[in-house]
């Protein structure tokens, strides 16, 4: 804890004002920090709900083989491709390892604690800018954000990435600034998200280093992009090795003896041959009217007033939290536009910059919630300078939706894939009747709905699924279709010409360490469970196919979705002459 003096602050038109040295770290940190841990580890025990596929299969997929020799992956790990780098998962490996042996689970405890760090950098770099009250603010905002709630603890590589940045840019500001320890969390951000680099260009030129220093700078940055480059070419390089040695690749294969280049391959299939856009393309105003939108929230309640009282200011205002914070809404403006440059938009692509829009939300709460006579001077509406009761009805108002957004985005919508995986696991712990072949699941829903050996946890399951990888190597990717976009396009001709008994077995998921069906000599078998969305049952009954599987269990999903093909619950069909094993009844009905 920084014991160094500090001026007493006193409140200006909500803000922490300072007239002699800069503040620098709030005290109780430790035992905020350890607050904020317990927190966040049960924000993510909480969570029951799916949001993104990339938390389970660049992640926590990737983590489970690592750790226990099996799982499944996707094309981005294929020899020729090879996008995705191994230190995100890595770090989950290291946690399943570790605290396996005791029985923990150590996803929502590791999930937790970058959850936390990211809000505690975040009290900390506003307590920089603004003292102590805007930063309590700030705190409190960031630990009731809709958002961070139901991301930030998931296993996601953008939580990593905004919990380094945010760390990052405090010692970067913080004085004396701490460029070193700045820089190399920059470098780990790097490694995880290669697309941050534009931003932490951006971030230089916003915030240059006091130009004395300039040139050792320059060359600290360069020494450790070269260390942090060969740490990172060095750590995929040995994973691919061994991954492609378990997928029976020769020795001599030369994707099993050359070094991986993850940015320069992402860079080349994401942006050159715009493999991204065949999951999804958007307009480039995008993230400005539904990105930010979905981000914030409720909480443009309290944004949009600050934002408006502050335009009311004298534009020639000089005081420290207008000057310092600039280069944080430029910086956050900056990341809209680059994000916006590519074709393929997600919102969780510009979680990194939450935690600075957490410091506008905070400095808006801290404005609106204080006494009216510091805010008359700035406010030309009489009942904004004269009752607080308006100006802090709108906080609580973002409080309260905030929080149930939180709830129900968490413990209700898109629950049922994971509940109905949770129920395969326990069922599959039990084997097949005969106790001798693989349990055998086929996934009928789009790709990639659900996780699978992460949840599913054992060997002897057969896994089967939807595929949908893009044309890489296609001649004509234009008419290409995948696996998944072949039977939605026409459900009732794919029910009727596939032979579904069979489809699971002759299906297309890359499976590492799990014996193929063919293998046991299971391709003429069909799956022992189906999992469907409830929409699908419609065309069963139309077709009259997988006449020879019943109902066995349901599970209740969302009550809307803007995908057709994921309505409704989710629903197990079990093979008739199995539906007497344990599970066929264990329906489950969760409206």
């Amino acid at each position: 804890m920084d014991t160094r003096p500090t001026a007493r602050p006193r409140v200006k038109d909500g803000h922490d004002t300072v007239q002699s040295e800069p503040l620098t770290s709030p005290p109780g940190s430790v035992r905020i920090f350890a607050l904020l841990v317990v927190f966040r580890v049960w924000n993510a025990v909480q969570i029951a709900t799916s949001f993104s596929p990339d938390e389970y299969w660049q992640g926590l997929e990737i983590a489970h083989w690592m750790a226990f020799g099996f799982g499944a992956i996707t094309w981005e790990w294929l020899p020729g491709t090879q996008i995705r780098g191994f230190a995100h998962p890595l770090f989950f490996a290291a946690g399943y390892k570790a605290l396996g042996y005791f029985g923990v689970e150590s996803t929502p405890l590791l999930q937790g604690i970058i959850a936390a760090v990211c809000d505690y950098y975040t009290w900390k770099l506003s307590y920089l800018f603004h003292g102590p009250r805007v930063s309590r603010w700030v705190l409190f905002a960031s630990c009731m954000s809709w958002f961070h709630w139901f991301a930030l603890t998931r296993a996601l590589s953008n939580s990593m990435e905004g919990s380094l940045l945010v760390a990052a840019l405090y010692y970067w500001h913080t004085r004396p600034a701490k460029y070193t320890l700045s820089i190399a969390l920059m470098g780990m951000t790097a490694v995880l998200r290669p697309t941050i680099l534009p931003l932490l260009a951006i971030h230089l030129g916003l915030a240059p280093p006091p130009r004395r220093s300039l040139a050792r700078m320059l060359a600290t940055i360069v020494v450790l992009a070269m260390g942090f480059l060969a740490a990172s070419v060095s750590l995929d390089a040995h994973f691919y090795h061994r991954l492609y040695a378990d997928m029976g690749l020769p020795a001599g294969h030369p994707s099993r003896t050359s070094l991986p280049l993850v940015p320069l391959n992402f860079v080349k299939f994401n942006i050159l041959h715009k493999i991204a856009k065949f999951y999804g393309t958007h307009p480039w105003h995008w993230y400005l009217t539904q990105g930010w939108t979905q981000l914030l929230g409720p909480y443009l309640l309290v944004i949009v007033p600050y934002v408006v009282v502050s335009c009311m200011r004298s534009a020639g205002s000089t005081t420290r939290p207008q000057r310092s914070s600039a280069w944080m809404i430029k910086l956050m403006a900056s990341a809209t536009a680059v994000y916006s440059l590519l074709a393929h938009k997600e919102f969780r692509f510009l979680a990194c910059m939450v935690p600075l829009a957490m410091v506008y939300v905070g400095q808006g709460m801290a404005f609106l919630t204080a006494p009216s006579a510091t805010i008359g001077r700035v406010a030309s509406a009489s009942w904004y300078r004269t009752s607080t009761v308006p100006r802090r009805a709108l906080v609580l108002s973002a409080l309260v939706i905030s929080w149930a957004l939180a709830l129900y985005t968490t413990r209700w919508h898109q629950r049922g894939v994971l509940d109905a995986s949770l129920h395969l696991r326990a069922v599959s712990a039990n084997g097949t009747a005969d106790g001798i072949r693989p349990f055998r699941i086929y996934w009928m829903t789009p790709c990639h709905s659900a996780p699978a050996y992460a949840y599913l946890g054992n060997k002897n399951v057969r896994l089967g699924y939807l595929t949908c990888d893009p044309p890489i190597g296609i001649p004509n990717p234009d008419t290409y279709l995948s696996e998944m976009r072949e039977f939605y396009d026409d459900v009732d001709g794919a029910l009727q010409s596939w032979d579904w008994k069979k489809r699971w077995a002759t299906s297309r998921p890359m499976l590492v360490g799990v014996p193929s069906a063919q293998a046991h000599g299971l391709e003429s078998e069909p799956a022992d469970r189906l999992v469907v969305f409830e929409n699908l049952l419609v065309h069963h009954a139309r077709t009259g196919v997988l006449k020879d599987y019943v109902e066995c269990a349901r599970f209740f999903n969302s009550h809307w979705h803007d995908e057709e093909t994921r309505g409704g619950d989710v629903i197990v069909l079990c093979l008739m002459p199995t539906a007497d094993l344990p599970d066929s009844t264990s329906k489950q009905q969760e409206k």
